[in-house]
């Protein structure tokens, strides 16, 4: 019998959740694709960190039409995108 029967495995998701600052000396900037496919994980985090923790983060789409248009692209780190998602369900 295993000593752990009953206990819920972390996703990647939560691990990389749980692995962010607790208090952030500096504002976190989360570059996602589609601001629409994000609302899943932002509440992850609410769950796991609190729903202050949303205070420390910023969601920069790149679809966003209102955010300020600066010329070249935004790229992505595929790391983080592996971790954290592009706000699906992990």
């Amino acid at each position: 019998m295993m000593a752990f029967q009953g206990a819920r495995r972390m996703g990647k998701q939560e691990v990389a959740i749980r692995s962010l600052p607790d208090n952030p000396s500096k504002h976190i900037y989360w570059i996602v694709y589609n601001r629409d496919m994000v609302a899943y994980t932002e509440n992850l985090i609410e769950q796991i960190r609190g729903p202050e923790y949303m205070s420390h983060v910023t969601v920069v789409a790149k679809s966003d039409p209102s955010r300020d248009r600066t010329k070249g692209s935004i790229y992505f780190d595929p790391t983080l995108m592996d971790l954290i998602g592009n706000g699906g369900y992990g």
